[in-house]
């Protein structure tokens, strides 16, 4: 379930909390879902233009 999905469900079932507070609660008990680390941008030496060797 997501960070969008969740409160308006919540919202739906009676419970008035915004998605701040909601965050925090989460937070709080350890159950918030880490992001991925984003991949390092390398050399793409599939071009065109010509490799010189080292």
């Amino acid at each position: 379930m997501g960070g969008t999905k969740l409160p308006y469900l919540m919202n739906e079932s009676g419970y008035r909390i915004s998605r701040k507070n909601l965050f925090t609660i989460l937070r709080n008990n350890s159950l918030l879902v880490r992001g991925r680390k984003k991949q390092a941008v390398t050399t793409d030496s599939r071009h065109w233009i010509k490799k010189y060797p080292n």
